[in-house]
């Protein structure tokens, strides 16, 4: 395995698009949990997610995309986010459903990951644990380990 690469600056900005209340409040208490330094903006849909990076002053360092949300659609999002930001970011799609639809078509729009959204909050804080201590920019997607077969990385871009 190779050398791991993990973030080298004092907190990581991460985006989140989810209209599920109940998810962004378990997304927010996991990162709290796992005491990863961090700054976190949340979005209900794909289009306020959108219009948050278009006007924020520096390029996140991850985002996470609800797949089913109302307005735009996570893979909508998907489309529009890789068109509009210069810097490639790590994006991981989040669902419910492990559709293999969805994970190809995430694949070929240029997500970084699918990922089935964990049942447990124990299971959302060890996945968050493991996907956020390294900088996906610099890292390989063999060199992450996740324990579930409904993840999927994809190769970076």
């Amino acid at each position: 395995m190779g050398s791991k690469k993990t973030y080298e600056k004092d907190e990581i900005t991460i985006f989140l698009a989810d209209d599920d209340s109940d998810d962004v409040l378990f997304f927010q208490q996991a990162l709290e949990e796992i005491n990863l330094p961090h700054k976190l903006h949340i979005a209900s849909n794909g289009q306020q997610l959108v219009e948050e990076l278009i006007s924020a002053d520096s390029t996140p360092d991850i985002i996470f995309l609800d797949v089913n949300m109302p307005i735009k659609n996570g893979m909508e999002t998907l489309s529009e986010v890789r068109k509009a930001l210069v810097d490639p970011v790590p994006v991981i799609m989040l669902s419910t459903a492990a559709s293999k639809a969805l994970i190809e078509s995430s694949q070929m729009l240029g997500a970084s990951a699918y990922i089935c959204k964990p049942s447990t909050y124990p299971e959302l804080c060890a996945l968050l644990s493991r996907l956020l201590v390294y900088d996906w920019r610099c890292i390989s997607c063999d060199e992450i380990v996740l324990e579930s077969a409904n993840h999927s990385l994809f190769a970076s871009k």
